[in-house]
């Protein structure tokens, strides 16, 4: 499947700068830059990063609504560099440019090694890879493995050898257990195959089929472990899919379309749609068949989704390894194009990271309306005046029917251990996953155990009745903007006596 031609590796003159050596510097200068961005006051935890650091707490084959990868992703880092904001979330930014590089793999085996910088390049600077490089989410790690298996199926099929299948194989079961997206790859690529006169051949042999076998086995563990948990993974796609409502939205079509086009960023979406309506630039695209199978089945399935019910913006983030293959082919071309799309490009993601320092430069008083950061500021602060309370009871249980306020305060009040009892009293409802293994229906009837209840409303007497005895409300704030504050009650209970 490698392209070769006498001028494959003769980049153009204004194009010189960009070796295979300056995109390492590149990509690890951009990895420090990021890293560093993880390190200002106003990048704190998502509560959904601190959500998953509690998940990895506790190892295992899956977590409720996820695969494990991204739990394991995070015990690696916060291991090694301890439990704070910025070791939860480096993965991120070092996955993505490993991504990156590899994307770098493909391009020169496909066509050039100029193609495979460009590539490299429009990844790296995509407006969704640099606003996620902040945030740990499954798509770091489900974005490397879908690079990964790409480049491996492309040396598997130009070799045909066993060891190139089996590593492909592993790829993709890895990638599997990062997110539920990836079947999509294996079925781009067997469809790739099938259509492919050259490659037809390849499917009457063993190799590929033991490659998606491997596969299989590799995830197979997270298959048992939904078995064992009554497929609550099932359960809960189905609530977020919202299938069982009205079908039939295209409006919600045509808003994840333009969405799409928006976290590529201006730049690079110009270029694809450029590329992509001009028959010329289509038909002098090599291995343009591959590109669509890296592509079209993803975005056919979400884009059916959406069509049906809802679809979220990053879906179909696996979509933008085929984008920036395709646009950086096109853009190897045209090195001047590059250099400008990619300081913009870079430049609109630098402005998100340092929007709050913009703000004060321009003398604006950041409010919730004009701070992109106003979902995760103010939340450490609110946490950490509860930590003291937290340490002076060591044995109480952080109580609350808020998934939110169970991430935020159990990491930031007391990280480096998971002691809830989530709040939830239909049984026939797991909402997450400490309802899954820490429900207060647990608790029940141990007259002993201490609960320190929590929420961001008074807790009305009903519930605190629930429990042998509770003291008095102690009322938290945290001022974040003058039209913003964080509030959370807090009770000190003993001795749950049930729903």
């Amino acid at each position: 499947m490698s392209h070769s031609t006498l001028a494959q590796d003769k980049m153009p003159t204004a194009f010189a700068l960009f070796s295979g050596r300056n995109l390492a510097f590149f990509l690890i200068a951009i990895t420090l830059y990021r890293i560093l961005s993880l390190m200002q006051p106003q990048v704190s935890l998502f509560y959904d990063e601190a959500y998953y650091y509690h998940w990895s707490l506790n190892l295992d084959w899956g977590y409720y609504s996820k695969p494990p990868m991204v739990a394991w992703v995070i015990a690696l880092f916060t291991n090694l560099f301890g439990h704070s904001d910025v070791a939860v979330k480096m993965g991120a930014p070092i996955l993505y440019s490993a991504t990156a590089g590899i994307l770098f793999f493909i391009g020169r085996r496909l066509w050039s090694t100029a193609a495979g910088v460009t590539a490299a390049c429009v990844f790296s600077s995509v407006l969704l890879v640099g606003f996620n490089s902040l945030f740990i989410t499954t798509d770091a790690p489900l974005l490397f493995f879908w690079a990964l298996s790409t480049y491996l199926f492309i040396r598997a099929v130009d070799s045909n050898h066993w060891q190139d299948w089996i590593t492909l194989g592993v790829s993709v079961g890895l990638g599997m257990l990062s997110k539920y997206t990836m079947g999509a790859l294996p079925m781009g690529l067997f469809i790739f195959m099938a259509l492919s006169p050259s490659h037809r051949p390849l499917l009457f042999t063993a190799k590929p089929w033991a490659a998606a076998l491997l596969a299989g086995l590799i995830f197979s563990p997270n298959i048992y472990w939904n078995y064992l948990h009554d497929f609550v993974t099932l359960s809960h796609t189905s609530d977020i899919s919202q299938l069982d409502r009205q079908l039939f939205h295209p409006d919600k079509l045509a808003e994840f379309v333009f969405s799409q086009l928006l976290v590529y960023g201006p730049i690079w979406s110009y270029f694809l749609l450029r590329q992509w309506f001009s028959k010329h630039a289509r038909s002098s695209l090599p291995h343009i068949g591959l590109l669509l199978a890296l592509f079209l089945p993803l975005f056919l399935v979400i884009s059916t989704q959406a069509l049906l019910s809802r679809a979220f913006i990053n879906w179909a983030a696996p979509c933008i390894i085929g984008v920036a293959l395709s646009v950086g082919y096109f853009l190897s071309q045209h090195p001047k194009k590059l250099l400008v799309g990619l300081a913009v490009q870079l430049l609109l993601v630098s402005t998100f990271y340092h929007w709050p320092f913009i703000l004060n430069g321009l003398g604006i008083e950041p409010t919730r309306k004009n701070n992109v950061y106003q979902r995760t500021e103010g939340w450490p602060q609110l946490a950490q005046q509860i930590a003291p309370i937290l340490k002076s009871n060591p044995d109480a249980l952080l109580t609350s029917p808020s998934r939110k306020l169970l991430a935020y305060v159990g990491f930031y009040g007391d990280s480096g251990d998971l002691r809830v009892a989530r709040w939830n009293s239909n049984p026939d409802r797991i909402d997450d996953y400490y309802d899954l293994f820490f429900n207060l229906r647990t608790y029940e009837n141990q007259p002993q155990q201490a609960f320190i209840v929590i929420d961001n409303i008074p807790v009305v007497p009903e519930r605190l009745a629930r429990f042998d005895s509770c003291s008095g409300a102690t009322h938290f704030t945290q001022p974040v903007f003058k039209d913003l504050t964080r509030e959370l009650y807090l009770y000190i209970c003993r001795g749950f006596k049930g729903y």
